[in-house]
């Protein structure tokens, strides 16, 4: 007959086989997923298209916005956590092993979206981004711009860091939290995001929907209205 301690030793043995299996699906799973490109042009007149179905995009995807300048060709939500595996009805994720690790971790996702003019998205980039200057003749703003607009998709992923944080060895409940008060004066107390890697999976998904709803609608615009025939 099996010891108290062996009885309890089994489960635990289980246990750590299927975290090892879990763990082995999550490496797998980085891979099952295609790369889109995260960049597309387009012609100057679809720009206020695109610029609205990169709106409805993020809305799709249940990004809260937190910029939105047209003039400026510029799109930027707010962070957006999830839990992975453990909040189903988030689609940010790409594969199993981005659910893995947004359920392990405490993580959130921020979307930029830039739209500018070809010439001067591939204008070398000078080393203050604030004395940007378009090329001689060539508009800055996509708005403004005669020639084909590129559109840029980035996506970063932030995890969240908790300072002081010192978890007890016999109960959860009976842990502490120390504070620096050079932390604090940052702001950076009780967390902060560091930005871990660029989710360049989600950024190809959103820039193919914008690509497609700007097409399907590009005819619509172009389409003049009965009043203006008047």
């Amino acid at each position: 007959m099996p010891t108290r301690e062996n009885s309890f030793a089994r489960p635990s043995a289980r246990g750590i086989v299927a975290c090892l299996f879990v763990s082995a699906l999550a490496s797998l799973g980085g891979g099952c997923a295609s790369q889109k490109p995260v960049s597309f042009e387009m012609p100057p007149e679809q720009y206020p298209a695109a610029f609205e179905a990169a709106k409805a995009a993020l809305r799709d995807y249940r990004f809260d916005l937190e910029r939105v300048d047209f003039d400026s060709g510029e799109l930027s939500t707010s962070l957006k956590t999830s839990s992975g595996l453990a909040t189903p009805w988030d689609s940010e994720q790409s594969t199993f092993g981005q659910e893995w690790r947004d359920y392990a971790n405490f993580q959130a996702r921020q979307v930029r979206i830039r739209f500018e003019p070809v010439s001067v998205a591939r204008s070398p980039q000078p080393e203050n981004p604030g004395t940007q200057a378009a090329p001689t003749g060539v508009a800055l703003s996509p708005a403004d711009a005669k020639e084909p607009i590129l559109a840029q998709v980035e996506v970063s992923v932030h995890r969240y860091e908790r300072p002081g944080r010192r978890p007890a060895v016999r109960a959860v409940q009976l842990s502490s939290q120390t504070e620096d008060p050079e932390l604090t004066a940052r702001g950076m107390y009780p967390q902060y995001t560091v930005v871990i890697e660029r989710d360049e999976l989600l950024a190809g998904r959103i820039a193919e929907a914008i690509q497609k709803q700007t097409t399907s609608a590009a005819p619509a615009s172009a389409t003049p209205s009965p009043a203006a025939g008047q």
